[in-house]
């Protein structure tokens, strides 16, 4: 006869991306929820594992599990014992593809003039799970590092002409502090493997647009991933010429 006081699990399926696979088993019987699960035939993360027992109206007992493998680990469906107090179960973690890159390093700084050709390159790692391609180029705006807080500031002095409102005024100053698209081509284009790193060079030009004396930002998005740009530009490019005043 089975023990009354033993509880019985049914199989669950975990699902998610590699470090937050979560999902319900059902319990029977009062005995506690430990949170001690194990996984023999995948790698877990101790700090990613969470079990929270919880009890709907109507009696029924479930425990909610959350855990976490090698990012890593591949697409598909894996089969897996979990460790729940005492009860051992078996478990089908379905891992979901991810796309995940990191970029050393986080910021690239530049320095150059308005209309110059510049270069730059970072590694770039590839920490998802998934083959992630590297587009040939790629486009990203410049914005000033202060041009909110100038925008704002002649915003609020500035004097709207007949049926301006304050707002449009302040749409035409960020505008202004635009420093504008930027193309890019890439060196190093193309497919990286999970696990593997590979580094890639820009090659743009910086637009005419951009005034002496400012540092720019921009941000290059990929697939799974981005770095940020910090361009300073000379003294000796021309300044833009301030908002006249109504």
């Amino acid at each position: 006869m089975a023990d009354k006081g033993r509880r019985r699990l049914e199989a669950p399926s975990l699902r998610g991306s590699p470090r937050g696979l979560s999902g319900a088993i059902r319990l029977e019987g009062r005995q506690p929820v430990a949170p001690a699960p194990e996984l023999p035939e995948l790698s877990l993360d101790p700090a990613s594992v969470a079990v929270a027992e919880m009890e709907a109206p109507d009696g029924e007992r479930t425990a909610q599990i959350r855990l976490g493998v090698p990012e890593t680990t591949p697409p598909g469906t894996y089969q897996s014992l979990v460790s729940v107090g005492e009860t051992p179960v078996r478990v089908v973690l379905e891992v979901e593809p991810r796309a995940r890159l990191r970029a050393s390093p986080k910021r690239l700084n530049l320095t150059a003039d308005p209309g110059q050709d510049v270069t730059g390159a970072v590694s770039i790692s590839n920490i998802g799970n998934v083959a992630v391609e590297i587009p040939p180029t790629v486009r990203f705006g410049l914005f000033d590092i202060r041009g909110v807080e100038r925008a704002i500031g002649r915003a609020l002095i500035a004097t709207p002409v007949r049926d301006e409102r304050r707002v449009d005024i302040l749409m035409e100053e960020l505008a202004r502090e635009h420093g504008g698209l930027v193309t890019s081509e890439v060196e190093g284009a193309g497919e990286i493997l999970p696990g593997h790193v590979r580094y890639i060079g820009l090659k743009f030009t910086v637009p005419s647009e951009v005034s002496s004396g400012r540092t720019y930002y921009g941000v290059v998005r990929l697939r799974g991933g981005r770095f940020k740009l910090r361009i300073e530009i000379g003294e000796k490019a021309p300044r833009r010429p301030r908002r006249a005043p109504a």
